[in-house]
Order: structure tokens, then sequence, then C-alpha cells
């Protein structure tokens, strides 16, 4: 009676691991073989292999650079504009690794949970708010922000 349970459960992982061979050795963005493999690659180019569309690595990095430079770890990220936080988040703790994080600018029902988090932080980053009028009267107590590239940097 075991003999057929398991035949079904060996066929069934066969299965499995015939249809899990795509996403790991064709992933167009994270290969497991080929010149952009993730073997070869680095692990920071590899947060931005995905979002060459946007042409922002270089204002991530910058931004990531100046926070780390800056000595602040309470960081405050505005994602109203561009909801790609993850890259600053990894970057940032690599090099900071008590970095903590809170939304800011958060706008409609969710807005009852973010409780003025900008006040808690000693930065906020904004990617993509560059001449957002909305944005700059939002943070202007934070004095004019540093801008890079399309991202804006507000520092205490």
């Amino acid at each position: 009676m075991a003999r057929p349970v398991f035949s079904v459960a060996l066929l069934l992982a066969l299965f499995l691991v015939n249809n899990a061979r795509p996403a790991l050795f064709e992933n167009w963005t994270r290969p497991l073989k080929g010149a952009r493999s993730l073997w070869v690659t680095a692990r920071n180019d590899n947060y931005f292999s995905d979002m060459g569309q946007w042409h922002n690595r270089d204002s991530y990095l910058e931004a990531v650079d100046r926070l780390a430079r800056s000595g602040c770890s309470h960081v405050g990220l505005d994602i109203s504009a561009n909801q790609l936080e993850y890259p600053a988040q990894a970057l940032l703790l690599q090099r900071v690794p008590e970095a903590r994080f809170v939304h800011t600018g958060v706008t409609g029902p969710a807005a009852k949970y973010a409780g003025g988090s900008e006040r808690s932080a000693c930065a906020i980053l904004c990617p993509d708010c560059e001449n957002n009028q909305t944005k700059l009267a939002l943070y202007r107590d934070w004095g004019a922000p540093i801008e890079i590239g399309r991202f804006l940097l507000f520092l205490k």
C-alpha cells in the first residue's frame, strides 16, 4: 500500500523540480548561468538588474553614500513617487547595520498609521521627487534638499 503513495509523491516531486528549472536557469534578471550569472556579478549590482529602464542606479548609490556619511541611522523614505525602496535599504544596511527606516509622506487611508513618522527621522530620502512642489512644501522645515539626480535628500 505504501508503494503507490511513494510513486505518486516521487512523480509529483519530479514534476515540481522540472517546472522550477526555467525560473532557475532562464531567469532574465538574475540567471544562474552565463555572463550575468549570480555567481559572477556583485551583489550590489543585482539590486539594479531589473531596474535599468529608470536609469537611477547612480542616484541610489550617491544617496546611500551621503546617508552613510551623515551619521543618520533613522531614515524616512517617501516612496509616493517611486516605490523601489529596497536598493536604498539594502545598500545602507550594509554600511550602517543599525539603520532603521520609516515611511514618510504617507497619504490616504494608511496615513493614520504613519503618525508623523518623519519627526523621528534624521533624514528623508524621496526618490523621483525632483521639482515636486508638494514634497518640497511638506518637508520645508527640513531646509533645502540635496538634489541627487531625480532624488531629493533632506538632512537635519
